[in-house]
This record gives C-alpha cells, sequence and structure tokens, in this order.
C-alpha cells in the first residue's frame, strides 16, 4: 500500500471507515480520518488506538485494505 492510496481514503469525502489488514495478520480500524496520520516520510502510519495508545504501521506491510461504507465516523471509537 502507498502513502497516497492512504491519502485517498483519510481524505475522502465524506470520509469511509477502513480497516488495515497487516500480512502478520494484526488489523487496525479507523473509524475517523482524525485517527490515522502518515508520518514526515510517508512510509509509516500511526494509528490510534484506545486511550492514548497508537500503532506504527510500516506501509511495506499491509497487505489490504477493508473499506466499512455502511459505517459513519465515529469521533469517539478507536
Amino acid at each position: 500500500m502507498t502513502a497516497d492510496q492512504i491519502d485517498e481514503f483519510l481524505q475522502a469525502e465524506p470520509f469511509v471507515p477502513f480497516t488495515l489488514h497487516l500480512s502478520s495478520g494484526r488489523k487496525y480500524r479507523v473509524d475517523h480520518p482524525d485517527f490515522a496520520m502518515l508520518t514526515r516520510g510517508r512510509h509509516l502510519l500511526t494509528v490510534g488506538l484506545e486511550g492514548d495508545a497508537i500503532a506504527l504501521v510500516d506501509l511495506l506491510l499491509v497487505s489490504d485494505l477493508e473499506t466499512h461504507p455502511g459505517a459513519e465516523a465515529n469521533p469517539a471509537s478507536t
């Protein structure tokens, strides 16, 4: 997955929640565009988790991105 592809999902209007699937089997759901941000080098994505935790995701490890078109962006969940 490229940074430009992630940017398209993060900046979509209206935003559609999505789940990143990593090659390790881990999954990270992004329910709001404020809960994910590309790092300056655009090779890593920070994903906000519950509380103040974050996940740092190497874009080379993203094997799939699943959208959730029926779900609305939820500012209260991570």
